[in-house]
């Protein structure tokens, strides 16, 4: 096993030699779990023009990009039409101005109102930070100076549930 070392003085009174090792494995096991977050898949159910409902698998970090992209969207009509696809119709949204927000007609409201704060300031993915048992926690920026971090909760591929946080 390769071994990586750096000698680092201490700064402590003892004045005493430190050693940090990390191994190439537990590298390669980080880089390979970075990419196993961003690549997680869901399963997105869909109604058929026949009625029948079919799933197929979605990455999670597209289900995300689409909620920020719901967010970006200044048509309102649009950004509903795009809620569709992306959230259950009992969807709740929740951050720290605003409580239990229920179904696509209360957020889109909320996103036309924090619309007009923003200008022309787009949200962007950051880091996918975690997925698992149908939820994921990720980063995002609005423009360069302001980052949050929201915890969803999946149903069928589409988002059940949103806590989002302002950093």
């Amino acid at each position: 096993m390769a071994l990586i070392s750096a000698l680092v003085w201490a700064r402590s009174r003892s004045r005493r030699l430190v050693v940090w090792s990390l191994t190439l494995d537990s590298l390669q096991s980080w880089f390979n779990l970075r990419r196993v977050i961003s690549t997680r898949r869901i399963e997105r159910e869909r109604q058929t023009a026949d009625g029948r409902s079919r799933s197929r698998q979605v990455s999670t970090t597209d289900v995300i990009r689409a909620y920020l992209d719901i967010w970006n969207e200044r048509d309102a009509a649009a950004r509903r039409e795009l809620m569709k696809s992306v959230f259950t119709e009992d969807s709740v949204y929740t951050d720290p101005n605003n409580a239990g927000l229920r179904g696509h007609a209360e957020l889109s409201e909320v996103i036309d109102r924090a619309r007009e704060g923003f200008g022309d300031l787009e949200f962007t993915l950051d880091t996918v930070v975690g997925a698992h048992h149908d939820r994921a926690l990720f980063t995002w920026k609005l423009g360069t100076a302001t980052t949050g971090y929201d915890v969803v909760e999946f149903t069928g591929g589409r988002i059940r549930s949103v806590v989002g946080f302002f950093a």
